[in-house]
């Protein structure tokens, strides 16, 4: 359970309020995330490889808190229909 739909309102306050199109959550701010060694480090490496390929700064390519405007979707052709879709829109 390392999600909380508490969360919801402050990510939606967040989108509108930077004037951004799309936004990702983080479960990494702090070290009190709870998640075992071998899912974190594979989390760090692949959150490595996808910032070197793109030049993004995310802290957690595997964050399951995404929130965009459906308007920014438009004209993406994904291939994927369940949560593997990440990759398709990040960064």
């Amino acid at each position: 359970m390392e999600l909380n739909s508490i969360d919801h309102p402050c990510l939606l306050a967040d989108l509108l309020d930077r004037e951004t199109q799309i936004l990702y959550g983080s479960r990494f701010p702090n070290l009190e995330t709870k998640l075992n060694r071998i899912s974190r480090l594979a989390n760090r490496y692949i959150t490595l490889l996808t910032n070197v390929r793109f030049g993004s700064l995310l802290t957690d390519m595997e964050t399951a808190y995404k929130m965009f405007f459906r308007k920014t979707l438009d004209g993406l052709r994904l291939r994927c229909v369940h949560f593997n879709f990440r990759p398709e829109i990040m960064p």
